[in-house]
């Protein structure tokens, strides 16, 4: 008799939650750190009911949960309890259609149907280096731009550029910081920045940057003392071309409606605006936004996994003549 009992009531368990599976409304994006669905730990790809209690523990937690049909997210990074019904009835209150949605849907794709990585984090830039896509002329360092018809297409805004010197550089022993001057056209000296480490974050659309549409970039080594170890006269530099403005404009345009719609300033909408702006091919811009979503997601696994596959795409199936959009 009891093991009649003890058979119904696991039957009954299970059923109860395979209906709650059936009736989610929420599938888990992004994770990290002391985060429960009814006192169970939750993993990407985990199911919530609108019955459930979620609970936060902790500083630097993130929890990106998307809704099962509304092409809307919604992300909680501080401590507490929160009622999974409460949480659908906020995003229910503006469920409008945008040009995110394109996005949301490339982006959800991608994390829900992870792969094996080709190259980690730590790695990622050193595996860029060794494609030889770009390194040319009399540089003595790499970078993470993306070359075509001997310059690099950015939109004017905020980039990140990153490099490596080239191997077996004579400088390394002597390196301490490097100094990175944009020139104009004219071959004046519009803008020079010191940095430590090996990347620089830039706004071309302040100062004289802004005032410029064609830019040389040279990045000059320097010892302990701020002196060069090399000449910046015997560096060729990489050009850097902003777009016209009439396709700066449209861009602009609809970059902003991305900026300003249901999933702005999160670390999901960062990541939509990274996957628009690389679909146009502004790599460094992509950068700067793939970086700011790990920020705001406290480097959440799935979105450092996202940041790879870009590097993936960009640096290593373009050098193989692959596509993997």
């Amino acid at each position: 008799m009891k093991t009649k009992i003890l058979f119904a009531f696991l039957s009954l368990s299970l059923l109860v939650a395979s209906a709650e599976a059936q009736n989610y409304v929420f599938k888990v994006l992004g994770a990290k750190g002391r985060i429960t669905v009814n006192n169970l730990p939750v993993k990407v790809g985990s199911q919530v009911a609108a019955n459930q209690v979620i609970k936060i523990v902790g500083a630097n937690a993130y929890l990106n949960l998307s809704h099962k049909s509304l092409k809307r997210v919604i992300e909680l990074t501080q401590p507490g309890a929160y009622k999974v019904q409460e949480l659908e009835n906020q995003i229910k209150l503006s469920n409008e259609a945008s040009l995110e949605d394109k996005y949301y849907d490339w982006v959800t794709d991608k994390i829900m149907n992870d792969k094996d990585m080709k190259i980690s984090s730590r790695t990622r830039f050193r595996h860029m280096n060794k494609t030889g896509s770009v390194v040319r002329g009399h540089n003595i360092v790499t970078t993470s731009l993306v070359v075509k018809e001997n310059k690099t297409h950015i939109l004017g805004e905020k980039c990140l550029i990153r490099w490596e010197l080239v191997e077996d550089s004579p400088f390394k022993k002597d390196l301490s910081a490097y100094k990175v001057i944009f020139y104009n056209i004219a071959e004046d000296i519009i803008h020079e920045q010191v940095v430590s480490q090996e990347a620089i974050e830039i706004d071309f659309s302040q100062g004289k940057l802004a005032q410029e549409n064609m830019l040389l970039m040279k990045i000059v080594p320097l010892d302990k003392n701020g002196k060069y170890l090399v000449s910046p006269k015997s560096i060729d530099g990489e050009m850097l071309a902003k777009l016209d403005e009439q396709k700066r404009k449209e861009i602009m345009q609809d970059l902003n409606r991305i900026r300003n719609g249901k999933n702005n300033n999160t670390a999901f909408g960062k990541l939509l605006e990274a996957r628009f702006l690389e679909e146009h091919e502004l790599y460094g811009e992509a950068m700067y936004a793939y970086e700011n979503a790990l920020k705001l997601s406290f480097e959440a696994e799935t979105y450092s996994k996202l940041y790879d596959y870009f590097y993936e795409r960009i640096f290593v199936n373009k050098e193989a003549g692959k596509s993997d959009n």
